[in-house]
């Protein structure tokens, strides 16, 4: 004869009726199985959870805004990965002769694409103004030093690999999408003088498409313009910022 089924204790409320008591977990356990599921099936979990639980809820809530208040308060500085591209494509290998080069062009377009990839996930997600405007001023300048680099077999190479690529233009725009109006205005208004960051990026359109470079600015300059003209100069003359990068990455070494 099988033994019966152990009851489910109970307990006495304070109406006087009896009540299923809360089951108990081994919480070690509990946390050994968290760390085994996978991302997609722990969100499903705590959506399901929030559902039921308010608690829940506002932990998540508060949770988020700590984060947002956190990186909202962080401007992150990029400058340092120009630096990086400039130095890969114009001085790291410029001993070597031109096979030698030729051979490590897709090496070197490989770590300026990886430049332009921490530049777009840093300024993704809850990311400061600031840190979203040196990003931009960052790949504006790299796009600007594979235009400028075309002298050797490294620099006409790294250019014409870019030639096929639009993740440069691709992460300039996914960060502008990602800016508020009030945002987009400054970057576009602001500066000294006024514009001034505008003009250099209209000026670098029309420098890229002189070597088959970047067609996709145009849409990020009309997506700033507001408008389906360019209506922003760029002057001529700055163009020297490109031997600024080169003489600050000349000092880093």
């Amino acid at each position: 004869m099988s033994a019966r089924p152990a009851k489910r204790p109970r307990y006495t409320t304070d109406l006087g009726e009896e009540e299923p008591s809360t089951p108990t977990f081994d919480l070690d356990y509990i946390s050994t199985c968290i760390e085994n599921l996978d991302k997609k099936t722990l969100q499903s979990l705590l959506l399901t959870a929030a559902k039921h639980d308010d608690h829940i809820c506002t932990a998540i809530q508060n949770e988020t805004g700590r984060r947002v208040q956190a990186e909202r308060a962080k401007v992150l500085d990029f400058d340092y990965l120009s630096k990086s591209a400039w130095k890969s494509i114009n001085r790291t290998y410029s001993g070597m002769s031109g096979s030698r080069q030729y051979d490590m062009a897709g090496e070197v377009q490989a770590q300026v694409q990886d430049c332009i990839q921490t530049i777009r996930k840093g300024c993704s997600g809850y990311a400061s103004f600031g840190t979203k405007k040196n990003g931009l001023e960052t790949l504006r300048k790299i796009g600007k030093t594979i235009c400028l680099s075309g002298g050797d077999v490294m620099g006409h190479e790294v250019q014409k690999d870019f030639q096929g690529e639009s993740v440069l233009e691709e992460a300039m725009l996914e960060i502008v999408e990602g800016m508020v109006p009030v945002e987009v205005d400054e970057l576009v208004l602001g500066g000294e003088p006024a514009g001034e960051w505008f003009g250099k990026v209209v000026e670098l359109e029309r420098l890229a498409e002189g070597y088959g470079l970047f067609e996709g600015l145009g849409d990020l300059i009309r997506l700033l313009n507001g408008s389906e003209e360019d209506e922003g100069d760029g002057e001529e003359g700055s163009g020297e910022e490109g031997e600024e990068i080169s003489d600050d990455a000349e000092e880093d070494e």
